[in-house]
């Protein structure tokens, strides 16, 4: 409903109304950025979703991320998939990074040399992102690093 108004009626945004101009405050959580990087509000507390497309699944966190701390950290051995949360700083200029590190074991007779993680990053108070990190045989670990602004 924000992008209607917007484009129906070519306003900036700040000569629009104060009601409107706080729905479309309300309405920004989690932004992507580009690249790996993302915007969320203070105090937001972030998902991170993990799953590969092929056993064993070999992912690392960096342990704790910089500018918060992992909670509620699910993954049971032997599965494909994995979650833990954290909850951005309070305050303006607040920052979070942390390192993700991606391998695969590729199984003999499997011709599908690769293995593609899917990440999913959502915000407690609305918008997503996702991300895949294609790593080779042979080619792992594989390091990407993702930056959560306020």
């Amino acid at each position: 409903m924000q992008r209607q108004f917007g484009a129906h009626t070519r306003c900036r945004p700040d000569s629009r109304p104060a009601f409107v101009k706080s729905i479309v405050q309300s309405e920004d959580k989690v932004r992507d950025l580009g690249t790996n990087d993302f915007q969320a509000d203070p105090g937001e507390t972030i998902t991170v979703k993990v799953s590969v497309d092929k056993k064993p699944f070999l992912c690392a966190f960096q342990n704790p991320p910089d500018g918060s701390v992992w909670k509620n950290i699910l993954h049971t051995p032997g599965s494909v998939t994995a979650s833990r949360q954290f909850t951005m700083p309070g305050g303006a200029n607040g920052e979070v990074d942390f390192n993700m590190q991606f391998d695969t074991q590729i199984a003999a007779g499997d011709d599908d040399k690769k293995a593609t993680y899917t990440l999913e990053f959502s915000g407690s108070a609305g918008g997503n992102a996702t991300r895949m990190v294609i790593v080779p045989e042979n080619a792992g670990p594989v390091s990407r690093e993702y930056t959560f602004t306020n």
